[in-house]
């Protein structure tokens, strides 16, 4: 299971600043970017005092002397004396590798190398920062350094030097787990390697992408099962639908208009006697030891014994983190624990 997650700022107190004061563990050798109130600030730690004074709503290094500032809704970049080194221009941005940004420009996808933003650059690469390619959509991957990208709704792979490595073609495309991916062709699924070759024939309705080197797939016949990267079911193709497993070995399965949990071997680990909500089955992965399900037309959930934990009374799910989810009874919007205690709004 991957997520595009942006970095968390572990922060700690110093009797240096007022106590609105916090310093993110963001440093390049003595300098840190300090929030002061909620501007950000490039302190030197080893002579107590600022290079640049609060000013930014956002930053973050992105090298050794190079910097991401966000002023209003918009991120450019500066080096550590302040100086500007790119305008104001990029909706978002990640630091995508050693050597290359990625960042969102209008309505594009670009990767900008990094020595392109250096000072002794910026005259020659002024007019042209980003590197030649642009796409629609770019999807990363922190565990791999394949990123899947779109471009005119077809899709491809580029590694973490820009290289577009496997060509855009396929309707749709996963990231990589190991050396394998799913990726439809025209009309139907099969799986490739990071060479580009076909090592799961394009044969299947629909596939999920793999994990821990399994996947989800549709057959011809509108069947589900799970499996593994020589093709071989790790079950029959029975179900009318499958969630990926999640990291416990658990999915939501469909039998004759009910739905159920049942292990990586396909056993059921509780009854087909649910609803569901198909649009929500991302949120398997997210939660660890319980599972959102429908009955009698109210969400609730149940743990992997089959145990009622949350009751079955809230008309909407609206979203959950596995700690805490959004959910609406009547119409109020309530905040609730992993356990069901109200958080928000209870009365």
């Amino acid at each position: 299971m991957r997520y595009l997650l942006l970095a968390l700022l572990f922060v700690f107190s110093t009797n240096l600043f007022s106590q609105k004061t916090k310093i993110p563990q963001l440093k390049s050798g003595h300098l840190v970017w300090v929030t002061n109130g909620d501007k950000y600030g490039l302190y030197n730690t080893k002579f107590k005092k600022f290079i640049i004074e609060p000013r930014y709503d956002k930053a973050e290094f992105y090298g050794k002397d190079l910097s991401r500032i966000m002023i209003g809704k918009f991120y450019g970049f500066i080096d550590n004396s302040g100086k500007k080194l790119s305008d104001l221009k990029y909706a978002t941005t990640i630091n995508f590798s050693k050597t290359l940004i990625l960042a969102k420009e209008s309505d594009k996808f670009v990767l900008i190398p990094k020595e392109n933003l250096t000072s002794d650059n910026l005259g020659f690469a002024a007019g042209k920062l980003s590197l030649d390619n642009e796409y629609d959509r770019v999807i990363v991957s922190y565990a791999d350094n394949y990123a899947v990208v779109e471009l005119d709704g077809k899709f491809g792979y580029i590694n973490e030097d820009g290289e577009e490595v496997i060509s855009l073609k396929y309707e749709a495309a996963t990231l990589f787990d190991g050396d394998i991916a799913a990726v439809q062709f025209e009309d139907t699924w099969g799986a490739i390697n990071k060479k580009g070759k076909t090592v799961i024939d394009f044969k299947y309705k629909a596939m999920g992408g793999f994990q821990d080197g399994y996947a989800v797939a549709k057959n011809k016949k509108d069947k589900w099962s799970l499996i593994d990267a020589t093709d071989k079911p790790l079950f029959p193709f029975k179900y009318d639908f499958l969630t990926p497993m999640n990291d416990e070995g658990v999915a939501i399965a469909k039998r004759k208009g009910n739905y159920g949990l049942i292990d990586q071997a396909g056993e059921i680990i509780v009854p087909f006697e649910y609803d569901f909500d198909e649009k929500y089955a991302g949120l398997l992965q997210i939660c660890e030891g319980y599972i959102w399900l429908k009955k009698d037309n109210k969400w609730g959930t149940v743990d992997h014994s089959g145990k009622n934990i949350i009751p079955f009374k809230y008309d909407i799910l609206n979203s959950t983190d596995g700690e805490e989810a959004k959910v609406w009874l009547g119409d109020k919007m309530q905040i609730l624990d992993k356990n069901g205690q109200c958080l928000q709004n209870c009365k």
